[in-house]
């Protein structure tokens, strides 16, 4: 499982599941490349490890709405969402209605090191987009790890809300995973 590595638990916004350090997180062995290659340290065989892609973001509550970035002081979990309904949890098709319904913005890491958040008033929500996905499907397959895993299938976009394509990114870990095409040919679907 390499997900729920920040969350409303912290009182401060963080990443749910960064792929590497990320200079702003203050727990450098909260990531996904610092777990897995733990477990090959201690002897693990990669072949029969199985690493965990969220379909979720975690969503926080901010403070003060004008402090947005990473580790910016929150109450608590961000608003329950109209279908998972528990504050602090909302699938990737509510983060995209948020954005492209609601005028969320979305910010990039630039690094690379973890996958977008976004933000709008007092709301926050981190979470892994189809970028992302494809980045750690490749990873998997670099690692020569046994598979990906995900939590869960009902919270991907299986209505096409984001306009990438129904379950955009369970279809972008197929794709890398089955050899179907080169990551770097995967249909891209950017949200801002």
């Amino acid at each position: 499982m390499t997900y729920d590595f920040h969350g409303q638990w912290d009182k401060k916004t963080g990443h749910v599941a960064p792929l590497y350090f990320h200079e702003e997180d203050d727990v450098a062995f909260f990531n996904t490349n610092y777990t897995i290659n733990y477990w090959i340290q201690q002897g693990a065989d990669p072949k029969k490890i199985i690493m965990g892609m969220p379909m979720y973001g975690q969503s926080f509550t901010l403070v003060d709405p004008n402090q947005n970035g990473l580790n910016a002081k929150s109450s608590g979990g961000g608003t329950a969402g109209e279908f998972t309904r528990q504050s602090g949890f909302l699938s990737y098709y509510e983060i995209c209605r948020n954005i492209l319904s609601r005028n969320w913005k979305v910010i990039q890491d630039e690094t690379g090191a973890i996958g977008p958040y976004a933000y709008n008033g007092n709301q926050w929500a981190s979470y892994d987009d189809i970028n992302m996905i494809l980045r750690k499907s490749q990873y998997i397959k670099d690692m020569k790890l046994g598979g990906g895993m995900i939590w869960a299938l009902d919270l991907d976009d299986f209505r096409d809300t984001c306009g990438c394509g129904r379950h955009p990114l369970l279809k972008t870990i197929n794709r890398v995973l089955r050899n179907y095409a080169d990551p770097e040919t995967v249909k891209s679907c950017m949200l801002s």
